[in-house]
């Protein structure tokens, strides 16, 4: 399914409500199916700025694609981040920062938060295509080129270093990085002593 059918189909599940506070009952209900984030996740890395309730979007990358998870202690902050989270999960980093999510203005949604609310959803949005557009950046920069810079590596560390997932990811990313790097030293060898 594509970023555009994902965000046709949230609108027809959202358009059906004529009342905007029978649209946010729903989206509460919504936000109750949302798994919480664990706790060693809810670090100041992952919260967003601006909302009143604590809010966090913990984002992942996997095989091309970006996945994000929302929590709050607020229902109806978790369920209008979890609407965000679902739109652009699973997409590509290129699809994410193109796509804006102004559906949720056309179903009726932001013209009825209050503005610390709708400042706490455009911190989702923007935290979430900060992230799409640093792997959009991470691809051009490493891959094709077979070169990295020790100081990027040094920030993600510096920024993540007391959460044990963000380690994991950290170590994934450098393993990447070895065996990127010395596949392309392999070949060059490989090519150059045939």
């Amino acid at each position: 399914m594509s970023i555009e059918e994902k965000r046709d189909q949230l609108m027809e599940e959202l358009m059906p409500f004529e009342d905007h506070l029978e649209r946010f009952t729903y989206i509460i209900d919504r936000a109750k199916s949302i798994d919480p984030l664990p706790e060693d996740c809810k670090i100041e890395t992952f919260l967003i700025k601006g909302c009143v309730s604590q809010l966090w979007v913990f984002p992942q990358f996997k095989e091309g694609r970006c996945q994000f998870q929302a929590d709050s202690e607020a229902s109806i902050t978790k369920g209008t981040a979890g609407l965000l989270c679902e739109l652009y999960s699973d997409e590509t980093p290129e699809d994410i920062v193109r796509m804006e999510p102004d559906f949720l203005a056309d179903v009726g949604i932001t013209q009825h938060l209050s503005p610390n609310r709708r400042n706490g959803l455009t911190g989702v949005r923007e935290k979430i295509k900060a992230y799409a557009q640093m792997q959009l950046d991470l691809a051009s920069w490493i891959y094709p080129t077979g070169l990295f810079s020790y100081d990027y590596i040094i920030y993600l560390i510096s920024k993540n270093v007391n959460n044990k997932l963000i380690k994991q990811q950290i170590i994934h990313f450098l393993l990447e990085i070895i065996i990127f790097i010395s596949v392309e030293k392999l070949s060059y060898y490989f090519d150059n002593w045939m």
